[in-house]
This record gives structure tokens, C-alpha cells and sequence, in this order.
């Protein structure tokens, strides 16, 4: 019977904008809330946090998904954004079907991870609470075609390199800018667990998140500040969001 409820739970494609069945429950005394609208309600505890995702939260997780052609792509954004497919469109592009796959990865990394991670980051910065915010863009030397996936710089903030990311890939080859860059990122996180901020003198000035900003650090190549990370797409996002949430 569990078998045949599979389907149910792990389905092929997953609803970019619906809620996921997976998940804490929301049973109105313990939590409350969905996570996004306690977001947009400012329903949250304000502590000092530390937010951020990587470059390539979708390739892996769409890879199987059967969603190939310009029709397949249509009717993904039908389903996902039924009241504005079109607009959906123009923020995600495609010229050719080539362009299919890399788009519904970019859909599902923002939808599921990156909108989640910036609204995260803009709550607590509008009640003037401490939020840095990190996109990780460091590539191991053999991601030549996508990457970092999804976890990957949780090697890097664990200094642990030795163990493969699961129990089908190898474990990863490194080089001294990846020890360079994990010693940083344990400096960082070992500070703000002292004090509270993640700077110290291995790291250029990580400044507070910023909503109009919109500002990052980027652990990549190299470590350095940087803006806008997916903008116009999270724009987006955060607008129809906003338009649902206010629909009866």
C-alpha cells in the first residue's frame, strides 16, 4: 500500500509553487503558520542568522524530470503560474528546446530554495535584526558543465572533503582554493557562533543583508561582495506570491 502511495509523495515533477506534501505540518499550535506567510507576516523569531544557497540548486533535481519540449515547457508554467504563464515566460526564457532543462532547473532552484533563502533574509533585515546573506558559487575542478549542487558547501563548512556527497558519486578532488575557501567559511561560521558575526580578518567586509541592496557574499574562486543574485526572477516570484496570498 506504501508502494502504491509513492507516486503521491515523490511525484515525477514536483509542483514548483504549491506546497510540498513532505513537510513539518502546520497543525496551528506549534506551528502556526506556513513558513512563507510567517515570513510576509514577520512571524518569526528574530535572531542573528546566516542564509544563503548555491549557484545550481535545480540540475540535479530536475535531471529526471520529463520536461524536454516547448509543449512540456508550457505546460509547466501553465500549471505553475495558471494566472500569468506568459510573464513567467519572459523571466525564463527559452529560444530553443536546448534551453528547456536549464530552465526548468533555474525554476525549480528559485522556486524551492533561493526566493525561500532572500525572504528569509528580508524579513529579519526589516525588523533590523543581524542577516548575512551567501550564494556559494565555487565549483569542485570537475564540474566543468553545472554546479555547486545543492549541500555541496556543507564539505567546505565542515572542513570534510574525504566523504562522497552521496553513497553514488566519489568523493570530490579539491585543490588549495577549495582549502583556502573552507578554511574561511569554518572561520566565518566559528565566529558567529562566538559572536554573533560571521567577520574576521580571513574574510573582505560581509555586510549585513541589505533589502534595497539586495547584497551577498559570494564564496566562489574567490571570496568577494557582490548584488542582485537572480533578481529579476526573484522579483517576480515575490510579486506573485504576494498576489496569491491576497486572492480569498
Amino acid at each position: 500500500e506504501l508502494l502504491a502511495k509513492t507516486p503521491l509523495l515523490t511525484p515525477k515533477v514536483r509542483g514548483l509553487t504549491s506546497p510540498r506534501i513532505l513537510r513539518p505540518i502546520r497543525d496551528g499550535w506549534v506551528i502556526a503558520l506556513d513558513e512563507q506567510q510567517a515570513f510576509k507576516n514577520q512571524q518569526l523569531a528574530l535572531l542573528p542568522a546566516i542564509v544563503g544557497t548555491n549557484a545550481d540548486e535545480g540540475s540535479q533535481a530536475t535531471a529526471s524530470w520529463p520536461i524536454n519540449t516547448f509543449q512540456d515547457y508550457k505546460q509547466l508554467l501553465e500549471s505553475s503560474f495558471p494566472e500569468c504563464p506568459d510573464l513567467a515566460k519572459r523571466c525564463y526564457p527559452v529560444a530553443t528546446e536546448t534551453d528547456v532543462k536549464k530552465q526548468v532547473a533555474h525554476l525549480f532552484a528559485d522556486t524551492q530554495f533561493n526566493y525561500g533563502a532572500r525572504l528569509f533574509a528580508k524579513t529579519l533585515a526589516g525588523y533590523q535584526t543581524p542577516v548575512w546573506r551567501y550564494v556559494f558559487t565555487r565549483r569542485y575542478p570537475e564540474q566543468t558543465q553545472n554546479g555547486p549542487h545543492h549541500t555541496q558547501e556543507v564539505a567546505y563548512v565542515f572542513g570534510n572533503f574525504d566523504s562522497p556527497a552521496s553513497e553514488h558519486e566519489p568523493a570530490p578532488l579539491i585543490n588549495d582554493t577549495d582549502r583556502k575557501l573552507s578554511n574561511a567559511i569554518i572561520d566565518a561560521w566559528t565566529s558567529f557562533a562566538k559572536h554573533g558575526n560571521p567577520n574576521h580578518q580571513c574574510l573582505p567586509n560581509w555586510q549585513m543583508f541589505n533589502s534595497s541592496a539586495d547584497n551577498y557574499l559570494d564564496f566562489g574562486d574567490t571570496i568577494q561582495m557582490a548584488n542582485n543574485w537572480r533578481r529579476q526572477q526573484l522579483d517576480f516570484l515575490d510579486s506573485y506570491f504576494d498576489d496569491v496570498a491576497q486572492k480569498p
